[in-house]
């Protein structure tokens, strides 16, 4: 299986997930994600913003401001790769 196969396999796949498995599934790993140590540690973030079917990284990332911590979104233009920094005041 090539990489774009398991990548439209696992599209496929939370396509196929009702709303209810989604909330479910992104709670659960949210949860996880604050309990890990690594994650208590970090300044910096620098998660996506959730799209379509993907799980869902605004509750993350509110968390992440809450906390004091910084929060950078990667943006694709055009070529480039730059941040926007986010801090919560």
């Amino acid at each position: 299986m090539t990489k774009q196969e398991a990548r439209e396999r696992m599209k496929q796949h939370r396509k196929n997930l009702s709303a209810w498995e989604r909330e479910e599934k992104s709670r659960c790993i949210f949860k996880y994600l604050l309990e890990m140590e690594i994650m208590q540690q970090q300044k910096f973030f620098f998660p996506f913003v959730s799209y379509g079917t993907e799980v869902d990284t605004i509750q993350i990332i509110g968390q992440v401001l809450k906390e004091g911590k910084i929060y950078q979104n990667p943006v694709r233009e055009l070529e480039t790769m730059r941040r926007n920094e986010v801090r919560y005041r």
